[in-house]
């Protein structure tokens, strides 16, 4: 059945009305406001165009809207959606923007005005019970309002891509009425990030709040019906078969072979043998019930010298794995490039010409996998590939250039714009996005040294990439200091449109958070043969605790990093997806065998609780990708970091499932 939504003002002067379809309830609110715009938002989706009505001044306009309820609304009452209201100064009349806020069991009526407001009631809502004091307005800080069973969110209209978004901190704004644990937000080192975020709540509260999620209904209890879980991982790090069919080398293989660059001069020469066993691994996916892979491809398998002829062989192997990931059912974000440069490219990404020869490898991918990917990622965390590998030596090709390694980052950010064209060019079915490592940073001490040098270690990590990407131009550093990006502002401005062409969705790997001193590590090594250092380093958080690789547990630095960026590009960015969440803890078997990782499980579970609280305030995020399934090969930490929801038994490298594995396949079980 068919039916209109309806706007019906006795005073209207235009309107425009959409067509819905399925059975349906109504809403009705009064409004008095000289000329008031209305959107309506199909239950869980947007409509192509909302309707949209403006009435003549001074009148009291009764409003009835009908929408769908389609199966997103059981018996029980369930997500139902919302219409919201506002003052028609407070966004241009021509955006087409829709509240994606959605509320577990109530229809709400969602009203923005600075000056008049007004209630609103539900009528013939099925499955619930609900009074007209469900939706009593009440006010919050600098007199904005909202819902009273939701008192401490507030919201503020944006046009991004026909979504919302929430704004905090900015004058004269809608500023959120925090939960009870978080202070106003506060800038140190360039970076906003709360007062208790910053110094650190009481361990005991960290402790017990991550306990609450041990029982895996508590978790999935609060994650948002449209929020996807996946995992992610990547070529190098899992496939091994290093030598098999036409695979080249690259950058990581030459760097895996120096003595003393790996943890117990490990080798990645088979990794998780996912290049052998996938099979295997694909079976635990489906088991666990995740919604998508991240995975990537191995360039120098299927461009064995980065350049020329496609492998048949390698392609041939993410041809039938993608066609099984299909076949299975999971969602499939692909990454074309994951850190293993080819050694056959000269001069690697401080070479120009590396970013053409990445567009070739993009439309070749495209044009042959396109129609079984989902999303689309250029290139992952090209900022810490500059830093740990050209910057400095940690990783590969360990360059150690300090500040003259800045052209490897823009030959990789302009590779990154032709891929997107080589893919736009393919005609590629999904999204296309990027990979950015981001972390809270914020200086040791008041000193002006520290505070200046934690300005500059912000920019490095947490905009050398989003500027540039979102925004066409590269960030400046502080004045305070001598100017390191100098190289940067000199870009031509041809490369830089390419780089900021418009993209589908952003994608955050989320660090721990940073607190940066002046001064080089007092324990890195000095002398003749030293690596280099940078003029500042990181200091302890000794009121947090550690994971297992010694990182503080912040449960509020993912969604930090992410607020940022909401709030410091605004309508440039896309929707969000987390990716690469995870964490090191050492895994002891007990005397059965059985790995129980409760460290691990409390983690994943205070992080996933964070984003989802997120994802409830407005924030705008896809899918968050767990790192990782199997114990992997982490970079030059080797196999001493374990990551997976499942072990590698180092000599057979049989599966072994951990408690975290069948702790997130229940909380996946109880969501659905």
């Amino acid at each position: 059945m068919s039916t209109a939504a309806e706007l019906v003002p006795p005073a209207a002067r235009s309107c425009t009305a959409t067509s819905v379809a399925g059975p349906s309830f109504s809403v009705t609110t009064q409004l008095q406001r000289p000329s008031v715009p209305v959107v309506v938002m199909q239950s869980g989706s947007l409509p192509p165009r909302s309707p949209t009505c403006t009435w003549s001044p001074a009148v009291a306009v009764p409003v009835t809207v009908v929408v769908p309820v389609e199966r997103t609304v059981p018996a029980a009452g369930a997500v139902i959606a919302i219409v919201a209201a506002w003052a028609a100064g407070a966004v241009r009349p021509e955006a087409e923007a829709t509240a994606a806020r959605r509320i577990s069991r109530s229809a709400a009526v969602l009203l923005r005005d600075r000056r008049s407001w007004g209630t609103g009631a539900t009528d013939g809502l099925p499955g619930t019970a609900m009074s007209t004091s469900d939706f009593t307005m009440r006010p919050l800080d600098g007199g904005a309002r909202a819902l009273s069973r939701a008192p401490h969110r507030c919201y503020r209209m944006s046009t991004n891509r026909r979504r919302w978004f929430t704004r905090t901190g900015e004058p004269g704004e809608c500023e959120r009425a925090l939960p009870r644990e978080y202070t106003r937000p506060r800038h140190n080192g360039g970076q906003t990030m709360r007062e208790d975020e910053a110094r650190g709540r009481d361990r005991r509260q960290v402790r017990a709040e991550a306990a609450r999620f041990d029982d895996p209904r508590e978790l999935a209890r609060i994650l948002p019906p449209g929020l996807r879980i996946g995992l992610a991982q990547s070529a190098f790090q899992t496939e091994g078969s290093l030598e098999v069919g036409g695979r080249g080398r690259s950058v990581w293989d030459d760097f895996a072979l120096r003595r003393g660059t790996i943890a117990e001069e490990a080798t990645p020469e088979i990794a998780t043998d996912f290049f052998l066993r996938w099979r295997e691994d694909l079976a635990l996916m489906v088991d666990l019930g995740v919604d998508e892979l991240r995975l990537s491809v191995s360039w120098p398998r299927v461009q064995p010298d980065g350049r020329g002829s496609v492998d048949r062989g390698g392609l041939g192997f993410y041809d039938q794995l993608l066609d099984a990931l299909a076949e299975a059912g999971i969602r499939v974000a692909l990454t074309l490039h994951h850190r293993d440069t080819p050694s056959a490219l000269s001069g690697g990404w401080l070479n120009r010409d590396t970013a053409f020869r990445f567009g070739d490898l993009a439309f070749e991918l495209g044009s042959r996998l396109g129609d079984r990917v989902a999303d689309w990622i250029t290139l992952d965390s090209p900022a810490t590939v500059m830093l740990e590998g050209y910057a400095l030596t940690r990783h590969a090709p360990a360059a150690g250039r300090l500040f003259s390694a800045l052209p490897a980052l823009h030959h990789q950010l302009l590779g990154h714009g032709v891929a997107l064209e080589a893919l736009r060019a393919a005609e590629v079915g999904g999204r296309i996005g990027i990979v950015d490592a981001l972390a809270p940073v914020e200086a040791a001490s008041d000193d002006e040294h520290d505070r200046a040098w934690a300005a500059l270690a912000d920019v490095l990590r947490n905009r050398l990439v989003a500027d540039p990407v979102l925004t066409g131009a590269y960030p400046e550093g502080p004045e305070e200091l001598p100017p390191f990006l100098g190289p940067l502002a000199q870009a031509d401005p041809v490369d830089l449109a390419r780089i900021a062409a418009p993209l589908d969705f952003y994608a955050v790997a989320p660090l721990p958070p940073q607190r940066i001193a002046a001064g080089r590590d007092p324990l890195a090594p000095i002398g003749v043969g030293a690596p280099p250092a940078l003029p500042f380093h990181t200091v302890a958080w000794p009121e947090l605790d550690r994971t297992g690789d010694g990182s503080p547990m912040a449960p509020w630095a993912a969604v930090s990093v992410l607020r940022s960026l909401v709030e410091r590009y605004g309508e440039a960015l896309p929707p969000l997806v987390v990716t690469a969440l995870g964490a090191s803890y050492p895994d002891e078997p007990d005397r059965e065998g059985t790995i129980v990782d409760t460290d691990r499980i409390r983690w994943l579970g205070a992080h996933l609780a964070a984003l989802a609280e997120a994802v409830h305030e407005g924030l705008p995020i896809d899918s968050v990708q767990l790192w990782t399934l199997v114990d992997a090969f982490e970079w030059q930490h080797g196999y001493t970091r374990p990551h997976g929801l499942v072990a590698l038994d180092a000599r057979s490298h049989d599966r072994v499932p951990k408690a975290s594995y069948d702790w997130l396949r229940r909380v996946l079980d109880s969501r659905s």
